[in-house]
């Protein structure tokens, strides 16, 4: 049983929010998430458990999974089918983790990973690959140096 297990850290001098996690499990083929491009997968590695999620000690987090193998990360888009249920976790072709109330500071990280099964009596020449993007939010704090003229007028009166 193949067990994948990703590690994600934040290597950004600013905090992080707003992260979601899209990837494609092993499928015949799975696109890459970011390009689309075809990743090269020729057999199906089915999902045999859910994806677990550690290191994310300040928020909680919600993972969701699809048959859709093109599923972007809109939760309202009916198409995508996105679901928490794990019943027919072993169709699903897409998984999102999404953090709420979850700031993940500099230097942090947090690992997922998730079991599939492996097909009996492979041939030669399969190969199967997985993929994922983290979208984020950074707050970037801008300075903006504003100058201001003062202008004093003076009333004089007259001798």
């Amino acid at each position: 049983t193949p067990k994948f297990t990703m590690n994600v850290i934040n290597n950004y001098d600013a905090t992080l929010k707003d992260v979601v996690v899209l990837g494609r499990v092993p499928f015949a083929g799975n696109k890459d998430v970011a390009t689309n491009a075809d990743l090269g997968s020729n057999m199906n590695l089915n999902l045999n458990t859910g994806v677990s999620v550690t290191g994310n000690e300040s928020g909680s987090v919600k993972v969701y999974y699809s048959t859709n193998g093109d599923a972007t990360k809109d939760l309202s888009n009916t198409a995508n089918g996105w679901t928490e249920s794990t019943d027919n976790i072993a169709n699903a072709k897409s998984y999102m983790i999404v953090f709420n109330n979850y700031e993940m500071v500099k230097g942090s990280t947090f690992t997922f990973s998730y079991k599939t099964n492996l097909p009996a009596n492979l041939d030669h020449n399969k190969s199967a690959y997985e993929n994922y993007v983290v979208t984020i939010l950074m707050e970037i704090l801008l300075i903006v140096q504003q100058q201001q003229k003062l202008e004093l007028q003076q009333e004089v009166e007259p001798l």
